[in-house]
């Protein structure tokens, strides 16, 4: 099943983002915390990697989306329903950690710099294990176009949240594998980063020996 989208990619972009920030599931309470800069920063990354991912995926046919480069590598369909579960767990980690109070005591714990973050996981020399619950497969969405469509989703919800939010998201935490401590708004970079890792490895499989033309 080819992925073609019903409407202009940017037409949904722009549509999704008429959506109001209190419709998501994480809503704004105190005065912010993130400055201008750190909202631009974060915006910026998640709106870029959202539209390279989906350039990268559209108009790709049934051969092109399931051709595996090696037997223990994930094609390219995999890759998008990886992106699309890893955005939904990721978002509702971050609102877990918006539901316990600020802990500005803690600040010291997180030893990783926003752009560390995002260096670390977009640099496909650093391999990790995904967990089985964010790993493709199991039929954990009914086809291509629903796992496509549900990472739009989940991805304008948090754009959105991340442009209007007042919570306090340096006081809040998460911890992970990978980085030991990360604040709320990392969270949202490492969502960013994720996408751009993955796109970089559909684009490596699209220049892999054997692929469909």
């Amino acid at each position: 099943m080819t992925i073609k989208l019903l409407f202009p990619l940017m037409t949904i972009l722009a549509l999704l983002a008429l959506a109001p920030a209190a419709c998501f599931g994480l809503v704004a309470h105190a005065d912010s915390v993130i400055t201008p800069a750190e909202r631009q920063f974060a915006d910026m990354h998640l709106n870029q990697t959202q539209v390279d991912f989906m350039q990268a995926v559209e108009g790709l046919t049934p051969a092109q989306l399931h051709f595996k480069p090696s037997a223990d590598a994930w094609s390219i369909a995999e890759c998008i329903e990886h992106i699309a579960l890893t955005e939904q767990r990721l978002s509702e980690r971050a609102t877990e950690s918006l539901r316990v109070p600020a802990e500005p005591n803690r600040r010291s714990e997180v030893k990783t710099t926003d752009q560390g973050v995002i260096d670390k996981m977009t640099d496909r020399s650093w391999k990790g294990n995904a967990p089985e619950a964010i790993q493709p497969g199991n039929d954990k969405f009914p086809n291509l176009e629903a796992a496509t469509y549900a990472f739009m989703d989940q991805r304008e919800q948090n754009i959105n949240y991340v442009k209007y939010t007042k919570d306090d998201l340096r006081n809040h935490y998460m911890p992970h594998s990978a980085y030991g401590t990360l604040d709320t708004y990392q969270v949202f970079l490492l969502m960013a980063a994720h996408c751009k890792r993955h796109t970089l490895q559909i684009e490596a499989v699209k220049k892999t020996a054997g692929y469909p033309q």
